[in-house]
């Protein structure tokens, strides 16, 4: 299991890194905030051209394998597998690609957040970059 981040860096352009879980959290019964949250799936094959999100969130794969794709940072590309978690933050710039690719439909969880969640998650992960521009 591995968790990315995706941002946009100072530079106009979107990034990806590395992430780790920091601490041990909140107690189980003490949750962090969510806007909402959905399950998507989509067959494989789709695609999607360079787009800033439209909100901030977390997608964590079920199934399948979406290849993200960005401009800046030593990172340009992953393939999220099932048990990755994506936290997306690119709201400003060009933004990221995104292609289903591999034999299995996509299924993901994406949960949203406030922009004024952004310091609850920043302490929850650690490795993000200095030229992040917070959401």
């Amino acid at each position: 299991m591995s968790i990315y981040g995706l941002y946009s860096g100072d530079d106009g352009q979107s990034h990806l890194v590395e992430l780790q879980m920091s601490g041990s959290g909140p107690p189980m019964n003490e949750l962090l905030p969510c806007t909402g949250w959905r399950p998507f799936q989509s067959e494989s094959g789709r695609s999607q051209s360079r787009h800033p999100t439209p909100m901030i969130g977390m997608t964590i794969m079920l199934g399948g394998c979406m290849k993200i794709s960005v401009g800046g940072g030593k990172l340009r590309e992953v393939a999220l597998l099932k048990g990755d978690t994506l936290l997306v933050l690119d709201t400003h710039g060009e933004g990221h690609a995104t292609a289903i690719t591999g034999p299995d439909d996509l299924r993901i969880v994406g949960l949203g957040f406030e922009k004024t969640d952004w310091p609850t998650i920043q302490e929850h992960f650690s490795g993000w970059p200095d030229n992040l521009l917070a959401p």
